[in-house]
């Protein structure tokens, strides 16, 4: 009889045992994935946020407009401005699409239309020569600071997307 316990004792410490490294393996897996989760996020906000802080960077009205207004390059020059922003809202758009109805996508719309909206002011003050008011600068500015702001949020909002 007591061999019999015995037997049984060992099946059931084995089973035990089983389950055990079942529940270990799955969490290891489930925490494996998550971090490919968080990886994912990572690669999404450089790939996709990345190119529209960096467009957004170069467009400091401070910067552009006393530098490219008169300068036989100021026509290339926007050319590339307008191309780089292009590419980044076109990756924007993606990154909002891929996320309909959230904060990514909300986010993704006003980091477009805000950087739309600074490069086309620019392009006006620079092509047209014109003075700018202080409520002009003071606007541009707030434009661009916006934006960026916008743009920062949008990475934290794609990490912290649900998986």
């Amino acid at each position: 009889m007591s061999e019999l316990v015995g037997v049984a004792l060992g099946g059931i410490i084995a089973a035990v045992s089983a389950l055990l490294v079942v529940l270990a393996e799955s969490r290891f897996r489930r925490r494996e994935r998550q971090a490919e989760v968080r990886e994912k996020r990572r690669q999404d906000a450089a790939v996709f946020v990345g190119p529209a802080l960096a467009a957004l960077r170069d467009l400091d009205p401070n910067a552009n407009v006393g530098a490219l207004r008169g300068n036989p390059r100021a026509d290339e020059a926007l050319r590339e401005k307008w191309d780089a922003l292009q590419s980044a809202q076109g990756g924007l758009e993606v990154l909002g699409a891929t996320h309909p109805d959230s904060e990514v996508s909300r986010l993704s719309e006003s980091v477009i239309a805000g950087g739309t909206d600074l490069l086309t002011r620019l392009h006006i003050a620079i092509t047209d020569g014109e003075a700018r008011s202080d409520e002009w600068w003071a606007g541009a500015n707030e434009l661009r600071d916006q934006a960026m702001a916008d743009a920062r949020s949008l990475v934290r909002a794609v990490l912290d997307q649900p998986a």
